[in-house]
């Protein structure tokens, strides 16, 4: 009887228990889903001891899921083992994105653990908790196995791992970015300068606060310019690529007003601003903010001075500023001074007797300090020597705070250009000239600064046609000399003729003579100069036979038959430059011959006869010389 009583008792205790975990899992807003199921041997985890071998727990399917939007996530489900069926892990996880982090929260459930039972987590990420619920943050994101152990009695009555996915801490990117002047002075380049410590930024949208947008890392607008400068409040929204968590960041640019058109006029410098308003709140009505400002640019400095109006406030009423940049100050009126642009908010307090009856707060917008540019560049020759009337100019401007917005150049000669980089020709004359080049530079604020150098173009002449030449004999007695003659025309008196005859040795002179040892094309090249100025050049192909190109003549004679009727002739004959092209060979006989080697047979009479044989060569450059020999033809 009492054996019935305690498996009553027993039975009653695991269904109380039962009911309990059932209660707990039926108020979880769980969407996500696992597999559950398991062997008798159970699943171990290498840091923690394998449990208890039991039956074939139950089994389910449940997948846990990762969500697409910046929320939490939920899932459930788990590989359970052991002797109490199955052990389900619930879990939930808190928005990753700040302001808030992600926070795992774990439940177990396991219908047949007696009252009483314990329960040890182990995360996977090193750390441990107990209960039947149970925290985890994960520090860096990536897929853990989560392992719970339901203990009775110091005994593991059965256990269950999950695998989860978490995304980690620091996955909300921090927006920020830069923006600079581009081409003109109504366009700005916008670069997001935003990061994220765990993951990628997928997504960057631009709001330029004129009513467009844009979207990409770097992006290029172009405002509408009007006769007035304008702000806009641009704001950069960022998005991660694995949470999809965002960030955004404002900023104020100024574009200034439209410059004239022609003579490279621009924009004069801006002056003060004033305004009033204000949102009011308190006990004696309204309360009106009103302000006026100095000219931003040098040699003035913008300086801000503010009045309160407040008809309402009582007899002896002290006032408190408080200027938006860390700044304050006290009275009916009182200045600042904003070191940075931006929009500021001003707060005025109104008191009396240490109460405060009312107070106004108002948006402004500060130019800042440091805001005029101040100009300079530096103007070169691309080669004064062959292009001296070719200029190149170069900004070297600076500027505190704030962005150059528009180079005009002032070549000097009419001509104008535009751009921090610049190129010029000017017109050349018959005589050295000068110029004042101006460069004028625009800040973003609307202020003005100016840089002048003067330049030097030298005088240009007007030289056309080429060189002439003429040359003697190369054939001995003479010898080749070129003699080179440059144009006159156009020449100023002065100029000197420089001479390349491509050999690797030149003169200077006109006209000017010139020997070639070698025979061969040359490329001669003629350089007026005038003053370290060039003024004209020009090359031409020349054509050189060299020196010693008359050949020396010389014959080899013997006999060739046993009668002594025929005879072999061969030239022997040399030229020290150049080739021989021709042999011509007088017998004696009133027969000739050409070729380097021939052989001639006479004509044999009753008695012997002496015949006279002249070799003359020639040679490619058309130079000859001749030798002479005897042969004896016996008599037949």
């Amino acid at each position: 009887m009492k054996t019935k009583f305690f498996i009553v008792a027993y039975i009653a205790l695991a269904l109380a228990a039962c009911v309990k975990v059932i209660d707990n899992s039926t108020s979880s807003t769980s969407s996500g889903s696992g597999s559950s199921t398991g062997s008798g041997g159970g699943t171990s985890n290498p840091s923690n001891p394998a449990p208890t071998p039991g039956p074939t727990p139950g089994t389910g399917t449940t997948t846990p899921t990762t969500p697409t939007t910046p929320g939490g996530q939920t899932g459930s489900g788990g590989t359970s083992s052991g002797s109490i069926g199955t052990i389900t892990i619930n879990y939930s996880s808190t928005a990753p994105c700040a302001p808030s982090n992600e926070v795992f929260t774990f439940t177990c459930v396991a219908a047949g653990a007696p009252a009483g039972s314990s329960y040890a987590w182990y995360y996977g990420d090193g750390k441990a908790g107990t209960g039947v619920t149970s925290t985890n943050t994960y520090t860096n994101a990536g897929t853990y196995t989560v392992l719970v152990k339901v203990i009775y009695n110091n005994q593991i009555l059965g256990q269950s791992t999950l695998n989860i996915t978490a995304l980690g801490q620091t996955t909300t990117p921090t927006a920020s970015f830069t923006a600079v002047a581009g081409a003109t002075t109504n366009t700005v380049v916008f670069t997001s300068t935003s990061t994220l410590s765990y993951g990628t930024i997928k997504l960057y949208s631009w709001d330029y606060g004129d009513g467009t947008t844009g979207s990409g890392s770097v992006s290029q607008h172009t405002y509408t310019q009007t006769s007035v400068a304008q702000t806009f409040t641009v704001t950069h929204t960022v998005s991660s690529a694995i949470t999809g968590c965002t960030a955004t960041k404002t900023q104020t640019i100024t574009i200034p007003a439209a410059s004239s058109s022609g003579g490279g006029t621009t924009t004069p410098p801006p002056g003060g601003t004033s305004g009033s308003g204000g949102t009011s709140s308190g006990s004696i009505g309204n309360i009106t903010i009103a302000y006026t400002t100095t000219a931003p640019c040098a040699p003035s400095n913008e300086i801000f001075t503010f009045n309160v109006i407040a008809p309402g406030a009582p007899s002896g009423s002290t006032y408190e500023w408080f200027f938006g940049d860390g700044n304050s100050g006290s009275g009916l009126s009182t200045t600042n001074t904003y070191n940075t642009a931006g929009s500021y908010t001003v707060l005025v307090k109104v008191k009396n007797n240490n109460q405060i009856l009312g107070q106004s707060t108002m948006a402004v917008t500060a130019v800042g300090q440091g805001v005029t540019p101040v100009a300079s560049f530096y103007a070169q020759q691309t080669n004064a020597t062959t292009t001296g009337n070719y200029y190149t100019f170069n900004s070297t401007s600076s500027l505190a705070k704030g962005a150059i917005t528009s180079y005009v150049w002032d070549y000097g000669d009419g001509s104008n250009g535009t751009g921090s980089f610049s190129t010029h020709t000017y017109v050349q004359t018959s005589t050295a000239q000068t110029f004042t080049v101006k460069l004028t530079i625009t800040s973003s604020a609307g202020c003005v600064s100016s840089s002048s150098q003067v330049v030097t173009v030298p005088a240009g002449y007007s030289i056309s046609g080429g060189f002439t030449y003429t040359s003697t004999s190369p054939c001995k007695p003479s010898s080749e000399v070129f003699t080179f003659t440059g144009p006159t025309n156009g020449v100023p008196a002065g100029a000197i003729y420089t001479w390349d005859f491509g050999d690797g040795i030149g003169g200077t002179g006109n006209p000017i003579n010139k020997s070639y040892t070698f025979p061969n094309s040359y490329n001669v090249t003629l350089t007026i100069t005038l003053n370290n100025s060039q003024l004209y050049k020009v090359l031409q192909p020349v054509t050189s036979f060299g020196q010693d190109v008359t050949p020396t003549a010389s014959i080899s004679v013997q006999q060739s038959n046993a009668a002594g009727s025929a005879w072999a002739f061969n030239s022997t004959s040399t030229v020290s430059h150049g080739t021989i092209t021709s042999y011509a060979w007088d017998y004696g006989d009133g027969t000739t011959g050409a070729n380097a080697f021939n052989i001639h047979t006479y004509t044999q009479t009753t008695t012997a006869k002496t015949y006279t044989v002249k070799l003359t060569a020639t040679s490619n450059a058309n130079c000859s010389a001749s030798a002479t020999t005897t042969v004896v033809v016996p008599a037949k």
